[in-house]
């Protein structure tokens, strides 16, 4: 995406529309790398109401894009897509359009396949997997990311 933004520029493209409705999320590394490309301050997701959680910073410096940036959300936009555009929303990068909230998920969660972990078999497609919440997400202003497109920019 970078490597897009870096032609977006030099091409002299007015702005960029980031359309995340209906985006399930995905990896968080990718929400804060993806965020780094549009932000250059101090990317912390530590929660200030509690400052003993683990913050999650962008280690590139500087921005990709500089310009105009608009994030499209709806109620289906969940997990890492809604850390994203509440982090565009909060450092008043951008313009978050969308419904009322989204999805409200702002969770970590894994899959353990329990095959190897409780049968020792070879194939554990076969017996199924335990997804497992491990953390909850907070955007910069430390407010849980449901209300991600909830107030205008």
């Amino acid at each position: 995406m970078g490597r897009l933004l870096d032609e977006f520029t030099a091409k002299g493209v007015d702005a960029v529309i980031l359309d995340l409705r209906q985006n399930p999320g995905g990896s968080l590394q990718e929400a804060i790398d993806t965020t780094g490309l549009f932000i250059d301050v101090d990317r912390s997701s530590r929660s200030r109401a509690n400052p003993a959680t683990q913050p999650y910073e962008d280690l590139v410096p500087g921005m990709a894009w500089k310009g105009p940036l608009v994030i499209l959300t709806s109620k289906f936009s969940a997990s890492a897509s809604e850390i994203l555009a509440g982090a565009i929303q909060d450092y008043r990068r951008g313009l978050v359009i969308g419904d009322q909230s989204t999805h409200g998920k702002g969770t970590v969660q894994s899959l353990i396949q329990l095959g190897p972990k409780l049968f020792h078999h070879s194939e554990p497609a076969r017996l199924g997997s335990l997804k497992l919440t491990m953390q909850q997400f907070y955007v910069p202003t430390a407010r849980a990311p449901r209300s991600a497109a909830s107030s205008p920019t």
